[in-house]
């Protein structure tokens, strides 16, 4: 997996001219509802936070996106100009797995949106992003 330090992060995190990357690669591994291993990344869904394996609903929000994109299968992961790497190095994007599984799992009530990102991500104007707290 991709290892950044921290120093780097702080310093793609804060610089607008980063070019974001658009990523298809084979999922080996779903870690929960928001965070899928690519061969060579670690992706993080942008804006969504589904629950943590402690609190009620984690299997479910797991199984969901288990089931929408099961191992092997490939995606394609958009990465958020805005917000490119979370605080553990995570790659952050947009997920395409037939349809996109962010907006699939805040419908599906398997998530919830992280607001204190809308301003910063930019995937805040997305219908899906609007209509679960972004303004």
């Amino acid at each position: 997996m991709k290892n950044l330090s921290k120093n780097y992060l702080k310093e793609i995190q804060t610089n607008r001219n980063v070019k974001a990357l658009c990523i298809t690669e084979k999922i080996i591994k779903i870690v929960d509802g928001d965070t899928i291993y690519l061969k060579g990344y670690k992706i993080r869904l942008s804006l969504t936070n589904t629950p943590e394996w402690y609190e009620k609903g984690y299997k479910e929000a797991t199984l969901f996106t288990k089931k929408r994109c099961p191992i092997g299968s490939y995606i394609t992961v958009d990465q958020d100009d805005g917000q490119p790497y979370d605080n553990f190095g995570r790659v952050v994007g947009k997920v395409y797995c037939g349809d996109k599984i962010n907006a699939e799992l805040l419908y599906n009530h398997r998530a919830n949106i992280i607001t204190k990102y809308c301003k910063t991500s930019e995937f805040s104007d997305e219908m899906w992003a609007k209509d679960f707290g972004c303004k």
